[in-house]
């Protein structure tokens, strides 16, 4: 089994405490991660589209006035990655990319252009999470109380 000093941590939590090795099985089997996870791009849009952003972005750069040029490209590449038709997901599972998104995004946040409000920010960083199973951290298949009692005498 792939995991299984990882698996060794994790039993010893205190949420496992004074649980049967089956139960604790059970619990892990049960529960629910968040992951990240890349971002369709209609998802995006849609949310833009909802909020009148695609517009306001459009507007913007129609008429930056005195905007720093960085944070008119930003809006600009916003603007042409949901409107790209050879980019269909943002690939916020790649570290790297996430970090760059957020910065992007939060240059159009309040302390930036003030084109996307802090509620904006969080809804569109919250399309970057998902779940997945607890288990898929430390095996292929669902565990069971002999994985566990393995993982005890690691």
């Amino acid at each position: 089994m792939s995991g299984t000093k990882s698996l060794a941590e994790e039993i010893v939590k205190a949420e496992y405490a004074g649980k049967s090795d089956g139960e604790i099985a059970d619990a892990i089997n049960a529960a629910q991660d968040p992951v990240a996870v890349d971002v369709p791009i209609a998802l995006l849009e849609g949310y833009l589209r909802r909020k009148g952003l695609v517009f306001a972005l459009t507007r913007f750069l129609a008429s930056p006035g005195q905007t720093p040029p960085e944070i008119q490209a930003v809006a600009f590449e916003l603007v042409n990655m949901i409107q790209s038709p050879r980019l269909s997901v943002i690939e916020m599972s790649k570290p790297d990319i996430a970090t760059d998104v957020q910065q992007m995004l939060g240059a159009l946040g309040p302390q930036g252009a003030s084109l996307l409000s802090d509620d904006d920010l969080a809804a569109i960083m919250a399309m970057a999470i998902g779940t997945a199973p607890r288990w898929q951290r430390f095996s292929h298949r669902e565990l069971d109380w002999a994985d566990i009692a393995k993982a005890r005498g690691a």
